[in-house]
């Protein structure tokens, strides 16, 4: 048996080349300083062996070490590589250049894209089961003779179409009146019904809207608030679903479209998703925003995919018709927001959308809701 091998590179970047031993070797063994690191299967198809006489080819093999080479990877290391125990090759690594390092990032960036587009198709793939799952196919089916119509098909040709703005809120409305209320009676369009819903209010939301001296808004004050999840993730997913309901129930315009009370919107954003869903004559439109990050800056969000962390409640815009689809309070049984739960329905229902690559609004995550206190023989789910 006569064993046969070139190195062609070794760098951190790449060990690469080929290894014969009268046949295919199942396994070489790479040392860095006289420590394993790694082992790797010469498997790589290479026609020139072919064309040499070596089988089937399957004789090359590559590996990147920069993984084990901590915070220096040009750091001069001795290498072995050893098959059967025994060294057929040992030196030093050479240096690792500004081209392996592109090279690198090039293959990592195509490794992350390939993934990427991976988890995606998994994604809907996941969705798409959970829609059947929770015996839903059936608003497909409906949504899509709906859309047929000509009913259906008359508020794109509306002269001047309502829009109802939902609003939920609890016991903060200073915020409310300043920024959500603020940023809907600074809309450029004016044919508007704001709903808001408070998730029972104890405090003086009422009297605070009342000053705001606008017919277009109208307040209902749930008796009781809830009930959700006790303290904690799954509460956060799905608080302020009750409220956002009982909006959804009072809707009486064409086109529907969502804020929360510390939220705001750009004033021609209504302006703007209106003509966008009319010209289209899409079921929904969403856009791109700000968000507040843990430190207080911005950061836009919102890459114009429809999923989720790409898109919420305060950013989309549709046709009446879908403000019959409640949200679910029970979301969190689900791992999901409640508001990316409603909207996967959209999704799987077949929801014609459109993105307008305009930020056109703020989510705010400052100031922080107080902490969570139950309201005396408040109710919880399980």
């Amino acid at each position: 048996m006569t064993l046969r091998f070139n190195i062609e590179r070794c760098t951190p970047s790449e060990v690469a080349g080929w290894i014969d031993d009268d046949g295919s070797v199942p396994s070489i063994d790479l040392e860095l300083d006289g420590n394993w690191v790694c082992s790797v299967s010469p498997s790589i198809y290479r026609p020139d062996l072919v064309a040499a006489g070596y089988g089937d080819g399957k004789r090359g093999f590559a590996v990147s070490l920069i993984q084990y080479f901590g915070a220096a990877p040009s750091e001069a290391k001795r290498i072995a590589l050893k098959y059967n125990g025994t060294a057929f090759y040992e030196g030093l690594l050479g240096n690792l250049t500004a081209e392996d390092l592109s090279a690198r990032l090039s293959h990592v960036e195509r490794q992350i894209a390939d993934f990427a587009a991976a988890m995606r198709s998994e994604r809907y793939r996941i969705e798409a089961a959970l829609f059947v799952a929770e015996g839903l196919t059936h608003l497909r089916e409906e949504f899509l003779r709906a859309r047929a119509t000509a009913e259906y098909q008359a508020v794109f040709d509306k002269g001047n179409p309502l829009v109802s703005v939902c609003v939920t809120t609890m016991n903060r409305c200073d915020l409310l009146v300043e920024r959500a209320l603020g940023s809907l009676l600074a809309q450029t369009y004016h044919d508007l019904q704001v709903i808001v819903v408070g998730d029972h209010c104890t405090d003086d939301t009422a009297q605070q809207i009342g000053r705001l001296g606008d017919q277009r808004i109208r307040f209902v004050n749930l008796p009781k608030r809830g009930p959700y999840p006790r303290e904690g993730v799954d509460r956060w997913r799905v608080a302020g679903t009750v409220p956002g309901n009982r909006a959804l129930e009072l809707v009486e315009g064409d086109f529907v479209t969502h804020l929360d009370e510390d939220d705001t919107f750009e004033p021609q954003r209504i302006e703007i998703l209106l003509e966008k869903i009319r010209k289209a004559r899409a079921d929904l439109v969403f856009h791109p925003f700000w968000w507040q990050t843990p430190d207080g800056s911005w950061m836009k969000r919102g890459n114009g995919n429809f999923e989720l962390g790409q898109t919420s409640t305060s950013t989309i815009f549709y046709h009446h018709y879908l403000a019959q689809i409640p949200w679910d309070v029970f979301a969190y049984r689900f791992g999901e927001p409640e508001d990316w739960n409603r909207l996967r329905k959209f999704k799987m229902m077949r929801v014609r959308t459109e993105f307008v690559p305009t930020l056109l609004a703020h989510l705010y995550r400052f100031p922080e809701r107080d902490p969570f206190v139950a309201e005396p023989g408040e109710e919880f789910l399980e």
